[in-house]
């Protein structure tokens, strides 16, 4: 079933041979990269020089990370520069990919331990996944990617940690970046936000979020976050901290041996709000995942906002009435249960909290499904069915998704809005609370053929017919099945 906001409804989009050549883009000092490192001045070296993105490998990490004094002018001088402090170069076509040098070189036994790589080309793959709130996805959306890779920073790859996937096999080898956007608005009176998220490999978890407004039909990058941790992320607005804009809530699985909710928030100016100044390392439940600066993430093995605890839940409320509790179960800080509460414009941890956790809030009167379902069908006779959609949705979470009227006019209006998978979903779901309602079995008919599926198609339009063989549409509908390919 589809989720419960537009936010999350993707289209991915794959990209190939994308960026021929990546300069720098002219006013670049404009923007803020927040918690820049000692290894970036090289980075950014390897980008002037080669003219395209450089990423490191995690293993630039475990040996010590090149601090080069002067800039070589030309990509023979760096690679032998870069060879002086332990570290090797691959020109990876669309970007410039750095790995330490031990790597290719039998194991010392007194050293850390690795395989051996036999590397002689790497290739990285880009992907462009865009993802959208109410409004259509951007049709700038491959510039957008570009100009995030010619100014954005990139991040750590984990090539080297996961060399028993196939990697020391001798020869070229291939990976993936991925860029996720998110679009929409963190206010009434602002304009439209583009949220980015860059990482590696879906399945690993070291990320960068790109901040950038949308500026008379131009995208503007305005900064870039520091590393953070994400696993299967989701990305979505909300008011956390009820000062009438919403914020950007990162919620993720963290990686390691424990996969457990982690929760990270900025502010359109870009300050980490969910991340707190130094923890105390002597009593951290899990040293282990601590990271080096000693900052704490709000990352526990259940986390909730308190505006999702209220029952039953609006889900067309995210805050704004007051600022939101966040109730963390084991927190990674000390292994307890604390509530965090926002104080200085900052999420902090309260004392701990025994008993039953999280607390039982008290139930908020729900708004009516059925006036909902009316207001989605008056959005839907204005054409405005992006909205639409979040209207029909709301009724169906209150009706406890047992009604097939609002489920079928969810996906007929998916339909409508060209998300033609989503509304498949909800179709077949709508036809599944009640296998009788023939107008789901020609919406789902519409919706296949869209996608090609035209066997299925066949057999919704024909189950229509049989349901509702006298009615109006039966004509247009058996036109429908003529027009269709023939069975194979």
């Amino acid at each position: 079933m589809l989720p419960t906001s537009l936010s999350k409804v993707a289209v991915l989009l794959l990209l190939a041979g994308l960026f021929p050549s990546l300069l720098d883009g002219q006013g670049g000092s404009a923007i803020r990269h927040i918690g820049r490192s000692n290894f970036e001045p090289t980075l950014d070296c390897i980008r002037r020089v080669y003219g395209k993105p450089a990423i490191w490998d995690a293993s630039v990490r475990f040996w010590k990370e090149p601090v080069i004094p002067e800039c070589p002018a030309s990509r023979p001088a760096l690679v032998d520069t870069l060879a002086a402090f332990g570290f090797r170069i691959f020109d990876a076509q669309d970007f410039v990919f750095i790995i330490a040098s031990k790597l290719f070189q039998p194991q010392d036994p007194l050293d850390r331990p690795h395989a051996q790589l036999k590397w002689t080309k790497i290739k990285i793959h880009f992907n462009l996944q865009t993802l959208h709130e109410n409004d259509e996805t951007p049709a700038n959306a491959r510039e957008i990617a570009t100009e995030i890779l010619q100014r954005a920073r990139m991040i750590p790859f984990n090539m080297s940690a996961v060399m028993n996937d196939g990697f020391p096999t001798p020869g070229a080898v291939e990976t993936d970046l991925n860029i996720a956007l998110w679009v929409g608005q963190l206010g009434p009176k602002l304009g439209q936000s583009v949220i980015a998220l860059i990482n590696d490999r879906p399945d690993f978890s070291t990320a960068r979020m790109v901040y950038g407004e949308m500026r008379d039909g131009k995208y503007v990058m305005l900064w870039d976050s520091p590393l953070f941790n994400v696993r299967h992320a989701d990305v979505y607005f909300r008011d956390v901290n009820g000062d009438g804009t919403k914020e950007i809530v990162i919620e993720s699985m963290s990686y390691g041996v424990k996969e457990y909710p982690m929760l990270v928030i900025f502010d359109k100016d870009g300050r980490e709000t969910s991340r707190q100044g130094k923890c105390d390392t002597t009593i951290a439940a899990d040293k282990d995942f601590m990271p080096e600066d000693g900052t704490c993430a709000i990352f526990g093995k259940d986390v909730q906002f308190s505006g999702d605890m209220r029952a039953p839940q609006d889900p067309e409320d995210e805050g704004g009435r007051a600022p939101e509790d966040i109730y963390v179960r084991d927190w990674y800080g000390d292994g307890k249960n604390h509530a965090f509460k926002v104080a200085n414009g900052a999420y902090v941890p309260g004392p701990p909290v025994g008993g039953d956790f999280p607390p039982q809030l008290k139930p908020e009167k729900a708004p009516d499904p059925a006036a909902l379902n009316e207001e989605g069908l008056k959005l839907m006779r204005a054409r405005d069915y992006a909205s639409a959609v979040t209207k029909f949705m709301r009724a169906d979470w209150l009706a406890g998704h047992k009604s097939a009227e609002y489920a079928n006019n969810v996906g007929f209006a998916l339909y409508k809005a060209g998300q033609y998978e989503a509304s498949v979903d909800w179709l077949k779901t709508t036809v599944g609370i009640d296998p009788k309602r023939a107008v789901a079995y020609l919406n789902l008919g519409d919706a296949l053929v869209k996608l090609n599926r035209n066997t299925e198609a066949r057999e919704s339009y024909n189950r229509y017919l049989e349901l509702a063989s006298d009615s109006m549409a039966a004509p247009d509908v058996k036109k429908k099945l003529d027009a269709l390919p023939p069975a194979p």
